[in-house]
């Protein structure tokens, strides 16, 4: 009885290990904001990383 429950254990132990997928995948970047008050305009500067679209920001 034992023997089969360690089985059933450590079959659903390796099911959960081999289904994770790991963490999303996220662009990584260097990105430096600033406001110029007088302008009412936001500025950004990438400094080094993946591309990231206009869009996204």
């Amino acid at each position: 009885m034992m023997i089969a429950i360690s089985v059933v254990v450590f079959g659903l132990l390796v099911a959960i290990v081999f289904s994770y997928e790991g963490p999303a995948d996220r662009p990584q970047a260097d990105i430096d904001g600033w406001v110029d008050v007088g302008t009412e305009t936001v500025y950004f500067r990438h400094g080094g990383g993946e591309l990231i679209d206009v869009k996204d920001l």
